[in-house]
């Protein structure tokens, strides 16, 4: 749900409604012009949709906005913030929906955000496909810090716990992740807590499991950049060890068999011998005594 409200709007009608979600309440609105200056590509919303944030990136600018709340319990993620660091879009979460504030009027009177093309058109298409979202079949170790879940802690020192994985046959001991509570998300952070691949399991108490997630090893090939032979040779160390340049490549086997069998003499010593014999046969016919 995206909400724009009227510079006119009924705020306690508003609030009452905000309320219910939990979102950041209408403190009053402000007939002034105001510039927003920061992009959370961070994100789902705009992640991914600017190779860079250039100062030729042309924000929305509003001639009236109403303040926020700041209530930390409200869990607000901000998408767009003013030069002050104040909400002028906020993301809050409530159970599997999500709902879309933004501080000021959609008119063109008091915002020009729907003719800006480069922030409104992919702001709309994400909103619309971040419900639709749902948890990657797999993870990758090593590439995810972050993964979340539903919170069922309601107070209370409760953690939330992981355990998992397989390690020479055996289930590897639980371990508490870092985790931080915002509104009805969990976000759990792995902070290379995870080794093996396998399957996790979320809880909260032993027998009863909450979330469970897969991982699997980084399939990226292997990095493929190597040392230069003179570099090689500075590093290596292990006595006995030969090191084969380029040119061997186009004949590999040939020179590994010569390299295990030593100097091999005896295709050179047939040539003498057959050298020998042909001198000694033309001496025999040619040089006369």
């Amino acid at each position: 749900m995206l909400v724009f409200p009227a510079s006119t709007a009924n705020v306690a009608t508003y609030n009452s409604f905000l309320a219910a979600i939990p979102a950041n309440d209408l403190q009053g609105f402000e007939q002034t012009e105001r510039t927003v200056a920061d992009v959370n590509t961070e994100e789902f919303v705009f992640k991914d949709v600017f190779e860079n944030k250039s100062s030729n990136l042309k924000l929305p600018i509003t001639k009236g906005n109403y303040k926020l709340g700041t209530a930390a319990s409200r869990g607000e993620e901000k998408l767009l913030s003013y030069r002050d660091g104040s909400t002028f879009l906020g993301k809050y979460k409530s159970g599997q929906g999500i709902l879309y504030l933004c501080a000021a009027p959609l008119n063109t009177e008091q915002s020009n955000l729907a003719n800006s093309g480069e922030i409104f058109i992919p702001m709309l298409y994400k909103m619309a496909i971040s419900s639709a979202r749902k948890r990657p079949i797999a993870y990758t170790i090593g590439k995810y810090e972050t993964i979340e879940s539903d919170n069922l802690v309601k107070g209370g020192e409760s953690v939330y716990k992981m355990s998992g994985g397989a390690k020479d046959g055996q289930v590897s001991e639980e371990f508490i992740p870092q985790q931080r509570i915002v509104a009805s998300r969990v976000f759990i952070g792995l902070q290379n807590q995870i080794f093996e691949a396998g399957h996790y399991n979320l809880f909260l108490n032993a027998d009863s499991t909450l979330a469970k997630f897969s991982f699997n090893y980084d399939r990226r090939e292997s990095d493929l950049s190597y040392l230069a032979g003179a570099e090689l040779e500075e590093k290596i160390t292990i006595p006995n060890i030969s090191i084969l340049d380029n040119d061997a490549a186009a004949d590999i086997g040939a020179v590994v068999s010569d390299r295990s069998k030593g100097v091999v003499l005896w295709k050179w010593c047939i040539i003498i011998a057959l050298l020998a014999l042909a001198v000694e046969v033309l001496l025999l016919r040619f040089w006369k005594v």
